[in-house]
C-alpha cells in the first residue's frame, strides 16, 4: 500500500494492511512421522481429503519437522472433497510430525475487545482475534530448478526461525520422468529445513501404475509447468495449534 495503516510482527511479517483483509487460518492438522504408509520404492505417500464446502479460496501449506523433506501435492477435487497427497522418497521417511495448513478467505469470529481496522469502504479488515496469515517472505524458484538430479537443490536462507515456517507453492509445478509408456513417475519440488535455510529438491509422488479415487491414474504429458514458481513462507508463531478447523 502507498498510504494508510500497516503493522508488522517483530520478525518483519506483515500483520495488518488497512486496504485489504488478509487470509486467515481455516484448517490445521498434524500427522505423526509413521502415518505415511508403506509403498513400493521409490516413494511412499499418504492421501487426505478435505470437504470442498469448508473452503472458499484456499491456499495449502505444509509445515515439516527440521531435516525432513515431505511434499504436499494438491491432486484434484472429486466427489465433494479436495484430495491432497503427502509424499516422500521411500529411503527418506520423515522423522517427526508434519502438518497440513490451510489459509482461506473468510470472516472468523471477532473478539469484542482489542484492535479492529476498517478500510475506506467501512469493511472490517482486521480484528485482534483473527488467526491471520503472516507472510514472512516470498521467493521465486527459477525455471528448470531444482533439476531431476538427486543432488540438485535450490535454497532460500537467512531464516531466524525456520522450524516455525510453513511453506506453500503458488503453482502445481510437476515433472515427468520416464522413457516409455508404463515406466513414468511424477515429481514436484519439496522443501527441507536445515538450520537457517530451506532447500527445495524433487520428490516423487506418483507412478503410472497408481490409481486414485474415482478411477484413472497419474496423468503424464511431459514436462509440466516449467516456468518460475512462487514460494510463500508463512510465520506460524502465535497461531492456533492443530487440530484447528
Amino acid at each position: 500500500m502507498s498510504a494508510g495503516f500497516e503493522a508488522f510482527s517483530s520478525r518483519g511479517a506483515l500483520v495488518i494492511d488497512g486496504t485489504y483483509r488478509n487470509l486467515c487460518l481455516r484448517y490445521r492438522r498434524s500427522y505423526p512421522a509413521g502415518s505415511i504408509p508403506y509403498h513400493a520404492p521409490p516413494y511412499a505417500r499418504l492421501e487426505v481429503n478435505i470437504p470442498v464446502g469448508l473452503l472458499n479460496t484456499p491456499m495449502f501449506f505444509i509445515k515439516t519437522s527440521p531435516g525432513d523433506r515431505v511434499l504436499l501435492q494438491p491432486m484434484y477435487a472429486y466427489n465433494g472433497s479436495y484430495w491432497l497427497e503427502f509424499a516422500v522418497w521411500s529411503n527418506q521417511l520423515p522423522t517427526g510430525p508434519f502438518e497440513l495448513i490451510i489459509f482461506d478467505d473468510y470472516l472468523p469470529p471477532s473478539l469484542a475487545y482489542g484492535l479492529e481496522v476498517f478500510n475506506a469502504a467501512g469493511q472490517k479488515v482486521f480484528n485482534t482475534g483473527w488467526p491471520i496469515m503472516k507472510i514472512e517472505r516470498v521467493g521465486i524458484i527459477p525455471e528448470g530448478l531444482p533439476g531431476l538430479n538427486s543432488n540438485s537443490v535450490f535454497t532460500f536462507d537467512g531464516f531466524s526461525d525456520s522450524a516455525n515456517i510453513a511453506v506453500g507453492l503458488t503453482a502445481n509445478r510437476t515433472y515427468y520422468h520416464g522413457a516409455n509408456t508404463g515406466d513414468g513417475y511424477s515429481l514436484a519440488p519439496a522443501g527441507r529445513k536445515v538450520a537457517d535455510r530451506i532447500d527445495f529438491a524433487q520428490v516423487c509422488f506418483g507412478s503410472e501404475s497408481d490409481t486414485f479415487p474415482g478411477g484413472g491414474s497419474v496423468a503424464f504429458s511431459g514436462y509440466l509447468g516449467s516456468g518460475p514458481t512462487t514460494v510463500i513462507f508463512v510465520d506460524m508463531n502465535g497461531l492456533p495449534p492443530a487440530p484447528f478447523g
